[in-house]
Parts: structure tokens; C-alpha cells; sequence
């Protein structure tokens, strides 16, 4: 079985969820561990990336985590955390209410 979960931003929490979500699961260690939203995003608290990604660089480093990955980042965002680390997976915004995806997807295959 593989384990992806996601994380906000915040330092602290992210080694704090990923030891919840290791019990939660009952697992030793999670596929992909992915930053829900950047920092800051719906009024969260302002983390700045290089201490997110040292954090999840030493959840990786532990084991604990197999795969760094960044979800809802723009391309400035995803460059500045790759310069602090491997990101391993990508997630851009899709919803019902956010489909620009989906035009560009579009454009792409015609």
C-alpha cells in the first residue's frame, strides 16, 4: 500500500502531522508528503519555504517520509522550494470553481 498526505506550511506542524500521520496510519514511513497550500495562503501564518523544506528534508532524510511534493504553488513558488530541495511531485489547483487547468490542458493536446 502507498500513503500520500498533505501539510500546511508551518514549520513546527509539519514534523508534528507527519508523526500523527505515521500513527494514524500505523505505517513506518509515507510515499508523498506534499505542502497542501503555500505559506501565507488563506491567511495562514507566514513560514518562509526554506525552513518547510528543511523540515520535510529531515523527515526524509529520518525515513519517515519517501517523496517531497508541493500542491497549489505557483511556478515562482515551486522554483524557490526546489532550490532548497528535490520536489518530487506536483499539484496544480483543480477544482469545479478553479478550471484554468483544464484551457491549458486543451490547448496543449490541439
Amino acid at each position: 500500500m502507498e500513503y500520500a498526505t498533505k501539510v500546511f506550511a508551518n514549520h513546527l506542524q509539519v514534523i508534528q502531522a507527519c508523526e500523527r500521520s505515521l500513527t494514524n496510519l500505523k505505517t513506518d514511513y509515507i510515499d508523498l508528503y506534499q505542502i497542501h497550500w503555500p505559506s501565507g495562503a488563506f491567511n495562514s501564518e507566514i513560514v518562509p519555504i526554506e525552513e518547510t523544506m528543511s523540515a520535510l528534508n529531515l523527515l526524509k532524510e529520518q525515513g519517515k517520509i519517501r517523496a517531497i511534493g508541493v500542491s497549489n504553488f505557483s511556478s515562482a513558488q515551486l522554483a524557490q522550494a526546489a532550490s532548497y530541495g528535490r520536489i518530487d511531485s506536483l499539484q496544480p489547483p483543480y477544482s469545479l470553481f478553479w478550471r484554468q487547468v483544464e484551457q491549458r490542458c486543451t490547448a496543449l493536446l490541439y
